[in-house]
């Protein structure tokens, strides 16, 4: 007898946010993690909820040598018993919105699995990361799951963006203009990018110089495939955390504490 599904994924999300001890294993009915794994929380981005499956990251380390160890992304389901997709140290992963299909990049290569875990397509680090000193990161798929946008990063400025059409296998690669500030965040069903120029300060002098500096910040719209450019707002030293609604035609940016949107088609 399988147990309902939302009490399986209160149990997961339970035992996931609360980790695994390395002295035992997660068993849920027929799902089970053996053990020695534990939840990763190591990587910013470590699961993702699609329709009824659950994709997680976990964590393997030698007990003998701390050298040896390794991420592995693992796929819980209330209808199978839970099974492992990927390995490898620092992997990354995004599954698009219906689950059809599960990117995993580790050491800058690339591959596609189908919602079953087996591996439909691999494209290595020298096919995406076509640019000096830079490492491959994955950003987002499209809402139809067809595109992947991938970004190449040299420490915190992201040098290019890479789109990956799933159909083609085709790669598109946006170098034209860099993003290197504060904030800055991708429309993978439109290719704008929302940005400002609040500046990256990485102690507290560096904010408390800029934030007395009086500087107007500005928050600007780009569109990496016809490269318009559109300014959105203005305001003095203002963080504007712009963020796409549902990754559709509004932006949605902070002016202080103020909440304010704009539409795209607007213009």
């Amino acid at each position: 007898m399988k147990i309902p599904r939302i009490i399986y994924v209160l149990i997961i999300m339970l035992l996931i946010l609360n980790a695994c001890s390395n002295n035992s294993s997660v068993d849920v009915e027929n799902e089970k993690v053996p053990e020695g794994f534990t939840s990763s929380d190591q990587q910013f981005h470590n699961i993702e909820f699609r329709s009824d499956k659950i994709y997680a990251l976990y964590d393997w380390e030698n007990p003998e040598d701390e050298d040896d160890w390794s991420d592995a992304l693992w796929c819980f389901s209330p209808y199978e018993d839970a099974k492992i997709i990927a390995e490898g140290k620092g992997l990354e992963f995004r599954v698009t919105e219906e689950g059809k299909l599960i990117a995993v990049e580790v050491d800058g290569n690339i591959d596609i699995y189908d919602a079953e875990g087996n591996l439909i397509h691999r494209i290595s680090d020298e096919d995406v990361n076509t640019e000096e000193y830079t490492k491959v990161r994955l950003e987002q798929w499209n809402d139809a799951g067809s595109v992947l946008w991938c970004s190449l990063m040299e420490t915190y400025v992201t040098v290019a963006y890479v789109a990956i059409d799933t159909n083609s296998w085709e790669i598109t690669k946006y170098n034209d203009r860099t993003f290197g500030s504060e904030e800055y965040v991708l429309n993978p069903n439109t290719g704008w990018v929302a940005y400002s120029d609040y500046p990256v300060t990485l102690d507290i002098i560096a904010f408390d110089e800029y934030m007395e500096s009086g500087q107007m910040t500005m928050l600007y719209i780009y569109n990496l495939i016809t490269k318009e450019e559109r300014v959105i707002d203005s305001s003095e030293t203002n963080k504007f955390k712009p963020k796409w609604s549902n990754n559709s035609n509004e932006l949605v940016y902070y002016m202080g504490y103020k909440s304010n949107s704009y539409d795209i088609e607007d213009e």
